[in-house]
Formats: C-alpha cells, sequence, structure tokens
C-alpha cells in the first residue's frame, strides 16, 4: 500500500513540510527570535519567545499595526514594523517606569505633552540615560503626534482579517508621538481610559538585527 501512496500523492499529514519563517511579518505565538548585537541593553545578542500577537489601530487611514509581545531572560519587550523612507525598520519597545522618566526626562515638560489644551508642537530634551536604557534614548525629541488623536488596541492577530467595527469591541486610547531628529529612537505615550498611562522608549533598527528565527515546533 506504500508504494501506491507515494506514486499517487497519499500519505499521512505528518509527512508535510515543517513551516518556514523568513520575515517577522510572519512570527506568531511561540515562535523564537535573535537579536544580533545592537546598541540597546538587554536585546543585544538575546533570545526571545513570541508571547502574544496584538494589534493597534493609530489612525482611520493606516494599515493596523501588528504588535509581538517578546519574553526573554531581560524581561518584556514589544516588537513591530515601521516603514520610513520605503525601507522597513524593526520597531522594538521598552516600557519605562515613572521612576525612570523622572531620571531620563525634566518632569513638568514630559507632562506638559500629555497635558490637554497643551498644543501639539512639544520638544523633550533627554536629562540622562541610565545604564539599564543604554541605547535606548536618544538626545532630543520633537511631537510627530498626539494632542487628542484617539487609537484602539485589539486584543489578538488580525492580519488577514478585518478589525471588529463597535467601539464595544476594542480599548481606545490617546496617544503622543515624540520622534528624535534621524528618526532612531522615539517615545510613545499612551493614555486609557480612566487616566491609565504608559511610556516606551522606541528604537528603530534595520531587519538583519533579528539575526535568527526559529517557528514553533521547528526549534
Amino acid at each position: 500500500m506504500g508504494i501506491f501512496k507515494s506514486l499517487f500523492g497519499g500519505g499521512d499529514t505528518d509527512d508535510a513540510a515543517p513551516r518556514s519563517l523568513t520575515h517577522p511579518k510572519d512570527l506568531q505565538v511561540n515562535d523564537l527570535v535573535k537579536f544580533g548585537f545592537a546598541a540597546q541593553t538587554g536585546i543585544s545578542a538575546a533570545d526571545f519567545k513570541v508571547t502574544e500577537v496584538n494589534t493597534y489601530h493609530f489612525s482611520a487611514g493606516q494599515e493596523p499595526t501588528t504588535v509581538f509581545t517578546l519574553d526573554g531572560v531581560e524581561g518584556l519587550f514589544s516588537l513591530s514594523l515601521r516603514n520610513e523612507s520605503g525601507d522597513t525598520l524593526l520597531e522594538v519597545g521598552k516600557v519605562v517606569l515613572p521612576e525612570h522618566i523622572e531620571q531620563i526626562f525634566p518632569w513638568e515638560p514630559f507632562v506638559d505633552i500629555i497635558e490637554p489644551g497643551s498644543g501639539a508642537h512639544h520638544t523633550l530634551e533627554r536629562l540622562a540615560e541610565p545604564d539599564e536604557f543604554t541605547g535606548w534614548t536618544a538626545p532630543q525629541y520633537s511631537q510627530e503626534a498626539g494632542g487628542g488623536d484617539e487609537a484602539y488596541f485589539h486584543t489578538g492577530d488580525y492580519r488577514g482579517r478585518s478589525l471588529p467595527e463597535g467601539k464595544d469591541e476594542c480599548e481606545p486610547f490617546d496617544y503622543y508621538l515624540m520622534v528624535s531628529p534621524d528618526r532612531l529612537h522615539a517615545l510613545r505615550i499612551t493614555v486609557f481610559d480612566g487616566g491609565r498611562s504608559e511610556a516606551t522608549l522606541l528604537a528603530y533598527l534595520p531587519l538583519n538585527k533579528l539575526e535568527e528565527m526559529w517557528p514553533a515546533g521547528n526549534n
């Protein structure tokens, strides 16, 4: 019977070719990734497991952004893709807590960014870069988005399917984006209903900084 299966295309599904992974846009939960050497502490030459895939919709005129949560020895980081002048870059994020914000940025100018009615042309200068944030900050930032811009967080992976139309099926938030002059660093502040806020330091890296990727089940 085995020879007939081989001749006419039969056979067990276990013989199917393993899933390949050649681009970070195709990452899934439980996939593994490794960064090459990078200036950013915590990710340089480090391995991570993808533990979540969620979706942000920052603007009605933009495509949804798929965000991968990476879990490693140094903690949690976010990974998404950004198009910059025709090039695709890795957008790697590290959440910064309030006690660290005060070490990196002057507090009053930072708070003014999210103050209602304060405008949308803020600038921010770095005070210092603590060792645990080496490579994650820039000397200066200018505001690129914010001042009342509302976006939506959708739990789950919406690649290949439409986002829910009802606002009750997502979590709305206001966001503010500060970008460095060389566009290699950014600071994103998100403010959710009820006042909960989160600041994330972003670094933009070339695709080849993601040195290796292993599909779940193949690694």
